[in-house]
């Protein structure tokens, strides 16, 4: 059964559907038009989920977080405006230590 919901980029037609797709959440700013199924409105230019403000220690946490996001049907425009909140969190304001990222904190501060 060949998936004809994932576009082939110019440069990228070697790479199998779930390849493109494996590549894309390793990086720290996903395209929505790469992503098969997130929806977005063709009238904006805003496009991509950005990870870069988010302190790297979070980022594993919040990408897992958006993935899980990306199966309850909401837009692009709802995930970026959340990595853009969550990017406001900087170590400063919030103590992490390895054990409590161990516990989950990071995941209970994402859920609330």
């Amino acid at each position: 059964m060949k998936n004809t919901n994932i576009r082939v980029i110019e440069g990228t037609a070697t790479l199998a559907p779930l390849d493109q797709l494996t590549e894309e959440f390793a990086k720290d700013k996903w395209d929505a038009h790469l992503i098969p199924g997130l929806r977005y409105a063709p009238h904006t230019t805003n496009y991509y989920i950005d990870f870069q403000r988010i302190p790297v220690i979070f980022r594993p946490v919040v990408k897992e977080y958006i993935k899980h996001r990306l199966s309850t049907g909401v837009t692009v425009a709802t995930l970026h405006r959340g990595t853009f909140c969550l990017g406001n969190l900087t170590p400063s304001r919030i103590v992490c230590t390895e054990e409590a990222f161990q516990r989950g904190a990071v995941k209970r501060i994402l859920q609330a």
